[in-house]
């Protein structure tokens, strides 16, 4: 299945490539606020973003109500509120989730170990969740931190963990090893940086830029970005053409 949200419904769609069908998944669609525990077609939600699923349920932030929910797999997909909704701000020193102010959520990732990363493009910040706590692993100062981070992916090598992000000016890298936090930041990407993937074995990043309207790919970080679709001015609406002639 794929999911995706709406911005124009405030709706989570369920499109099935085997039928072709699509559905409502989640979301009435008046864009409340989203309430715990409420069953998914009946939920309230505006404004989503940072889509990312495992076996549990699909996670997205909600940034105009502040706040990170869980939509389940389990019977009814009830919406939970995993983070945000309190005003207690987050530091380094672990406090429950939902009490912790999220004053502009955004990007959603997990790992597999259960932890849940977000960034926060109005803190400059990316928080971890894990077992009901939130504490503060990169950023919390936009004069320091890359301003505006966004969408999130990650992987593992070896032992450590590896958030790549968006930001405002390119695409960084933070390690999460407590005994070597890095942070790299690469800004020749340029502005706009948004959805991005990262493939399995890790050698390969691609990422969508909102301000070009172009995709790109990176396999060398000394190098920049190549662009594998969205060049070009002709419109495809089917199966076949350059991609790079395309206009998205």
């Amino acid at each position: 299945m794929i999911y995706f949200y709406t911005s124009s419904g405030n709706t989570v769609l369920k499109f099935d490539p085997v039928t072709n069908k699509i559905s409502n998944f989640a979301g009435t669609g008046d864009g409340g606020t989203p309430v715990d525990g409420t069953p998914g077609l009946n939920a309230s939600f505006y404004s989503l973003s940072g889509f990312w699923g495992d076996s549990s349920g699909l996670y997205a932030a909600d940034t105009f109500h502040c706040l990170v929910l869980k939509i389940s797999w389990t019977d009814g997909n009830p919406v939970s509120i995993i983070a945000g909704g309190g005003n207690t701000t987050v530091t380094k020193t672990a406090i429950t989730a939902t009490a912790a102010l999220l004053p502009g959520p955004y990007g959603v990732w997990g790992d597999s170990s259960g932890t849940i990363y977000i960034t926060d493009q109005t803190a400059c910040a990316i928080y971890a969740v894990n077992n009901g706590q939130i504490v503060l692993t990169f950023g919390g100062d936009c004069n320091t931190f890359p301003n505006q981070p966004s969408n999130i992916v990650g992987g593992v090598i070896g032992t450590t963990t590896f958030l790549i992000f968006g930001y405002s000016n390119g695409i960084a890298i933070a390690s999460t090893d407590p005994s070597k936090p890095r942070l790299l930041t690469f800004s020749d990407y340029g502005s706009g940086v948004e959805q991005i993937y990262i493939t399995p074995d890790l050698t390969r990043i691609y990422y969508a830029r909102s301000s070009t309207n172009q995709i790109f790919t990176i396999t060398n970080f000394s190098q920049p970005g190549v662009v594998v679709a969205g060049y070009g001015d002709e419109l495809y609406y089917g199966d076949g053409g350059d991609a790079t002639l395309a206009s998205l």
